[in-house]
């Protein structure tokens, strides 16, 4: 068995076990809750990852796999056909679209942290700035939806899926879908899936 460091909160983790059901390989899998930050040590983490972070993938043979994308590779090569990277998908296309997804979740997470700082608020100068950011990334999406994620999951459409999904739990405020009709129409078809059903977010 398998065991995976994760928190329901965390976009990274829960992209890790989207493509564990993708892959048939749930079952497999050990979740360990934990709460990680960094302004905080989380020591029962540290054992199996010094750097503190989730996810972080304890194999079957004891091996420690760190970051999200090696992680559902790895996850990948156990399964019986790729969740990651599906026959007739073009692989640089996959990673693109994961660049994406992730790099839109690095700037919800930015965000979110900077929300909680303090009572001083968040700097108006950042809140314009990542505004910005989101907006031209869903505009990028909006535009090239079909073509990076088509009608195959793979794990660019999972990192995208759940970025948004992200933004949508911790920041309902900022309505990413306006002027996104082709993205937001993809978003409500992706998070149907069973595997997105099965990892929703919850505090």
């Amino acid at each position: 068995m398998m065991k995976l460091f994760w928190s329901s909160r965390s976009p990274y983790a829960r992209k890790v076990m989207v493509i564990a059901h993708e892959a048939g390989l749930a079952g497999r899998i050990d979740r360990i809750a934990v709460s990680v930050s960094p302004y905080a040590v989380e020591e029962s983490l540290l054992p199996y990852n010094p750097l503190g972070r989730i996810p972080t993938l304890v194999t079957d043979t004891g091996e420690t796999l760190f970051e999200s994308l090696a992680i559902c590779d790895h996850l990948d090569s156990l399964a019986a056909r790729s969740a990651c990277y599906p026959a007739g998908v073009d692989r640089p296309m996959v990673i693109r679209a994961h660049a994406l997804g992730n790099g839109l979740t690095d700037l919800g997470i930015a965000w979110v942290r900077e929300r909680m700082r303090g009572s001083g608020g968040t700097p108006p100068d950042f809140v314009a700035a990542a505004r910005i950011k989101i907006a031209r990334t869903c505009d990028r999406l909006d535009a090239d939806i079909d073509t990076l994620c088509g009608s195959v999951p793979h794990v660019g459409a999972a990192a995208i899926g759940c970025a948004l999904a992200y933004l949508d739990f911790r920041m309902p405020d900022e309505d990413w879908r306006a002027g996104h009709p082709r993205l937001a129409a993809w978003q409500a078809r992706f998070s149907a899936r069973p595997s997105m059903r099965a990892t929703e977010h919850h505090d």
